[in-house]
């Protein structure tokens, strides 16, 4: 598996980062553990940057996607994203 980061310098609380680095943390896990399905070799892209005042983060992996799930039937990591 390949995982590339395309970052900004940003300055921030210490929490917020911490909250941060959870997120992309969780993020990358499950696309290690889901994403890529049984294949040994894919990738993992990560960009974070700032706009207007707001931090954007983009974690995307080349897998085949997300099952539709019928309204109301997320999980509890999708609820949260």
């Amino acid at each position: 598996m390949k995982v590339a980061a395309e970052l900004t310098s940003v300055s921030a609380e210490p929490t917020q980062i911490y909250t941060l680095a959870l997120v992309v943390h969780e993020l990358l896990m499950n696309s290690a553990k889901h994403g890529l399905d049984d294949h040994h070799s894919g990738s993992v892209n990560v960009d974070l940057y700032l706009l207007e005042g707001n931090f954007v983060c983009s974690v995307h992996d080349s897998g085949s996607g997300v099952a539709k799930q019928p309204a109301g039937a997320e999980s509890k990591g999708m609820q949260q994203l």
